[in-house]
């Protein structure tokens, strides 16, 4: 256990959790501060090779149908697939028929040069297509996905199937191949840029200055203040911040509202009102947990034990067991996590006690009407 608040569990591996509260400002012990030197070291390596991969930008033919991405500048945490979930929801309400672009991160099932199309099968497996298409394809079954690490080939290919009036492209700011309609660059309020530095000494995977590249910013988390009153603070200087990089780009801001809870096994609904008082271990592998429990903060819910784990992490049988055995330990009631974290539970050994996974709600606080705008010139653009 590293952090100094002792009902955080952190596990996974150290190096991971080295990273992780260096790049979020937390270099408190003398290993820190060397390994931190080591990282700034690499970063002109990471430079080199990141600005190789944007040079060499292929020429596709001509797009036939729109593309909305939607990314970060940051190593995630920022929301972007319930911002996606959103979008989706903004083209069905206008009865648009709706293509998901996707590489599919921590999927096993790596394509090389193939070009794989999925959609929402019951034989469908997370490892398969990775644990964030997979949500998506379980919220939209009708939705097709298209999976590939070279999305250019990936989005001809869905073009040439002509089932698709519009594509969303998911994490795909660095993404340089596939002409861009509607660039969304999400940013997290709470914690905007980390430490600063550009991985692997800090989060950003790109400098700062990238951010002209939107033609849209959206706020996320806008309503959390985590941490301390100095990320309290960074929340505040954002906009000054934007206002440098970017003064002509729309800022929106938006929140993940928790909604209620649903049991894992039975789906069973729960309001927060009825986990009052309970004794219960959250539970998330997320590129911010933090964020997560600032939820169940808002909802008056306190955790005895918060477990985290790496973000995307794989849980195994043994993982199960430990929490499990954990949980006994401390008598607790129930496991608080979120839906993400639920697809990637192994078949094997179930929870010794019961499991309740979070819904949130992507909303647009201020100015919604700034992104529909933008929505209707880019069909526009098409006729569509």
């Amino acid at each position: 256990m590293r952090n100094k608040e002792t009902n955080i569990i952190e596990k996974g591996g150290n190096f991971y959790w080295y990273f992780w509260h260096s790049g979020n400002k937390d270099r408190k012990q003398a290993l820190d501060n060397i390994l931190f030197f080591f990282l700034k070291c690499l970063v002109p390596i990471y430079y080199a090779m990141f600005f190789l991969h944007r040079c060499i930008k292929r020429k596709n033919a001509p797009q036939k149908a729109p593309v909305i991405s939607v990314g970060n500048l940051t190593l995630g945490g920022t929301g972007k697939t319930p911002c996606v979930e959103f979008l989706i929801k903004k083209f069905l309400e206008k009865k648009r028929r709706v293509g998901l672009l996707t590489k599919g991160y921590a999927r096993e099932n790596k394509d090389s040069k193939k070009i794989v199309f999925s959609q929402t099968k019951e034989d469908i497996a997370v490892k398969d297509i990775g644990d964030e298409p997979y949500l998506l394809s379980k919220h939209f079954p009708s939705i097709p996905i298209f999976i590939s690490r070279h999305r250019a080939k990936s989005f001809l290919d869905a073009e040439k199937k002509r089932e698709c009036d519009v594509f969303i492209m998911d994490d795909g700011f660095q993404y340089p191949h596939i002409d861009k309609d509607l660039e969304i660059l999400l940013i997290n309020k709470t914690n905007p840029f980390g430490n600063g530095f550009v991985f692997p000494a800090g989060f950003l995977r790109e400098p700062i200055n990238s951010i002209k590249r939107a033609d849209l910013i959206i706020l996320t988390h806008a309503d959390e203040c985590v941490i301390s009153s100095d990320e309290c603070e960074n929340s505040k200087n954002v906009y000054s911040v934007l206002s440098q990089k970017a003064p002509r780009i729309p800022i929106l801001e938006s929140i993940h509202e928790p909604l209620y809870f649903q049991d894992y096994i039975s789906d069973k609904k729960y309001q927060a009102e009825e986990l009052l008082n309970k004794r219960f271990l959250s539970l998330a592998s997320l590129a911010d947990p933090l964020s997560f429990e600032e939820s169940l903060k808002k909802l008056r819910l306190n955790p005895v034990k918060k477990v985290r784990f790496p973000d995307h992490y794989p849980y195994k049988s043994e993982n199960i067991e430990w929490v499990s055995s954990l949980a006994t330990k401390e008598n607790i009631d129930f496991i608080i996590t979120t839906e993400k974290d639920c697809v990637r539970f192994p078949k094997g050994p179930k929870f010794s006690i019961p499991v309740l996974y979070l819904i949130i709600n992507f909303k647009i606080i201020k100015s919604e009407e700034v992104i529909d705008d933008m929505i209707n010139k880019v069909l526009e653009k098409y006729k569509i």
